[in-house]
């Protein structure tokens, strides 16, 4: 009791865990001097995880002190392999108890091909069960032409499909002049590559308006 006093006085505790008992996982924080107890944990040593028999996945673990212990399953899963030759089915197993462990459908498509020659349809199957099949569209589209006043058009060479757009003509002005007056008024005119050719209303000299080349994709 008085070193208890004396360590509480002056709080020179020299604290460290104990077992309670040699059988026992229980431990109090005591301290060295004066042997007063507070606080406790249980800290069990566990030895390694071992099968309980060849043929389980079942571990067990065993607390050299007191006995106690863990239990845990530890399969070892094989890598994945088709059911059959002819399903697209895979599966795998533990190697140690022969327990199903995930199943999945993994299909080998084959390439694409069109189904005829004048569709654009396209197909592939699966080259080990040839049930399962993908299917898409993919044009092959001939060159963009003017099909009427600002109106893009362009035609599938296989089945004939038309695709039109609208002319885009949202473009960064870089340059505008007037290549005779070297004015910068209003223009009239026509489309040419990359540039805008105009007529200047002031002296009905040629313009120019230079644009970026994202303007439109169908004129790119």
């Amino acid at each position: 009791m008085k070193f208890s006093l004396l360590c509480n006085l002056l709080r020179t505790h020299r604290w460290n865990w104990e077992y309670e008992s040699p059988k026992s996982c229980a431990q109090a924080n005591t301290c060295a001097r004066c042997g007063q107890k507070q606080g406790g944990k249980i800290n069990h040593q566990f030895g390694t995880w071992e099968y309980k028999s060849q043929e389980s996945c079942e571990q067990i673990r065993v607390c050299a002190r007191c006995g106690d212990f863990e239990e845990t399953l530890a399969h070892r899963v094989e890598s994945w392999r088709y059911k059959s030759q002819e399903s697209c089915e895979q599966i795998r197993v533990c190697a140690r108890c022969g327990q199903k462990q995930e199943e999945k459908i993994n299909h080998q498509l084959g390439t694409w091909e069109y189904k005829s020659q004048e569709s654009c349809e396209q197909i592939r199957v699966c080259a080990r069960c040839n049930q399962s099949t993908e299917t898409r569209v993919l044009h092959e589209w001939g060159a963009w032409q003017w099909e009427a006043r600002r109106i893009h058009a362009r035609t599938c060479i296989r089945d004939q499909a038309v695709e039109r757009v609208p002319h885009d003509d949202s473009y960064d002005v870089i340059e505008e002049t007037c290549g005779n007056c070297g004015g910068a008024g209003d223009f009239e005119g026509g489309y040419g590559n990359n540039t805008i050719v105009y007529t200047c209303d002031s002296c009905n000299g040629s313009g120019v308006v230079r644009y970026s080349v994202e303007r439109c994709r169908a004129c790119n």
